[in-house]
């Protein structure tokens, strides 16, 4: 089925779903009948207004508009207790009302959106947030490799050129030489063959002027302000590789350095962690716990329940594609068709 007759199929679902009252059973069902003691955890990266939405070079999956944030915070502010991270991991069930569900805000990397954009307006609800940060990121504009390679993939000459590359260094046949299936190829690759790979990918000058840079990352400065201000900060590594294709010395520096210049620079401790792409295994799982942090998200999908391990708390992406409907305004019941537990 085509993406466009997919994405009405399923919004029509949504709809469907939403008015006949049966997002709302299901949830009343759980805490109420069955006692789930549950939590969602929402994961976002990037929120940006209107006019730098089409600018930015980040994937789409990544990127939220300023509007559509808004009416998110709106409606978690009717329908949720939106708590810091550590409510949902320690479960204080006698402090928080019965009839609203648990919800967390959580942002990937360190975008310097997230304190432009994003946190005045998480200040203005009242709501906390954590945001997770790639500490190599920071105070530079590191000009991240997706980032640059998106940027390259729009002119099609480089287009092509990529392509072409990609087949040839990757040893396998892509399925359909898409950017987003090049990305993922690059992804599950060490760090040091990857940074080789992309040297002969990305063509010269592809890092923009500073003063125009659309994808900027935060400052050390910025996050200090936002930590004084509900903001709380958890680990998402150093260089953000996908640490199951790295070494143990690899992962130990990664999550250890990181951890500590976080905590040098905002003076807290850092006791969560991000697992970059959402990727883990049972040895990373132990270098978590063993280097300290008392808890660690995933990309899976899926609510936290009580009990459940720390170090692999499921958590639901949000993005401009699946919170919004046929307008491409903000719908509550795509947002519910989301995040429904069942799914």
């Amino acid at each position: 089925m085509p993406t466009s007759l997919r994405h009405l199929a399923r919004h029509a679902l949504a709809l469907m779903l939403h008015h006949s009252g049966f997002f709302a059973l299901v949830g009343f069902v759980r805490r109420s009948v069955l006692g789930k003691r549950e939590g969602i955890i929402l994961g976002l990266h990037r929120v940006l207004p209107e006019e730098q939405f089409a600018r930015g070079n980040s994937l789409p999956g990544m990127l939220l508009k300023e509007e559509t944030f808004d009416s998110l915070l709106e409606y978690l502010r009717a329908h949720y207790e939106v708590k810091p991270l550590d409510a949902i991991l320690e479960r204080k069930d006698k402090e928080r009302s019965p009839d609203k569900p648990l919800c967390t805000l959580t942002f990937d990397d360190g975008w310097r959106d997230n304190y432009t954009v994003a946190y005045p307006r998480l200040k203005g609800f009242g709501m906390p947030a954590t945001i997770f940060l790639v500490t190599g990121y920071l105070d530079g504009y590191a000009h991240v490799w997706v980032e640059r390679l998106c940027q390259a993939w729009k002119e099609p000459s480089q287009r092509e050129l990529i392509k072409c590359h990609a087949m040839r260094l990757f040893r396998v046949k892509l399925r359909v030489g898409s950017l987003e299936e090049i990305v993922e190829c690059l992804k599950r690759l060490p760090g040091e063959e990857r940074r080789s790979i992309l040297i002969q990918l990305l063509p010269a000058g592809t890092c923009p002027n500073i003063q125009q840079d659309p994808d900027p990352m935060m400052s050390w400065e910025e996050a200090v302000e936002m930590s004084r201000h509900g903001i709380d900060f958890g680990s998402h590594t150093t260089t953000h590789p996908l640490l199951t294709f790295e070494s143990d010395d690899t992962v130990e520096s990664e999550l250890k350095n990181s951890k500590a210049r976080i905590e040098e620079r905002v003076g807290k401790p850092v006791w969560a962690f991000a697992y970059p792409n959402g990727d883990w295994d049972s040895r990373i799982r132990k270098w978590i716990e063993r280097t300290g942090y008392r808890c660690a998200v995933t990309t899976k999908r899926g609510w936290h329940e009580s009990g459940l391990d720390p170090y692999s708390m499921r958590r639901i992406l949000i993005h401009e594609g699946n919170v919004t409907g046929w307008s491409g305004k903000f719908s509550a019941a795509a947002f519910n068709f989301t995040v429904a537990p069942w799914r």
